[in-house]
């Protein structure tokens, strides 16, 4: 009897470490994921060369073009988001200017 609880001890144990191991597994892919869908959306053609094995090498202008194409993403997102802030200057700077011109012709 002692030798069968010890058995069914041994193999609960057994499974909860393969469990364990597969809860970490699965969290390991799922960020891997995250991550794979992200840098196909950021950088399409690093994600190719990664992902298909296609090498950056053979002329100077794919290394270059694969580099140039890391950065793209964040020089795109800056831009925009530079576009929005000269509007709202613009915009501000004529609310002033209103503002003043109602006072000045009081």
């Amino acid at each position: 009897m002692l030798k069968r609880l010890e058995t069914s001890m041994n193999e609960t144990l057994a499974f909860a470490k393969e469990n364990r191991a597969l809860k970490a597994d699965n969290e390991r892919k799922s960020r891997a994921l995250e991550i794979a869908v992200k840098l196909k959306e950021q950088n399409p053609m690093e994600f190719n060369r990664i992902v298909y094995g296609r090498p950056i090498g053979g002329t100077m202008e794919r290394f270059f073009s694969s580099v140039l194409s890391l950065f793209t993403p964040e020089v795109t997102n800056r831009s925009i988001r530079l576009k929005e802030i000269e509007e709202e200057l613009k915009d501000e700077r004529e609310r002033q200017e209103n503002l003043n011109g109602y006072y000045h012709s009081r």
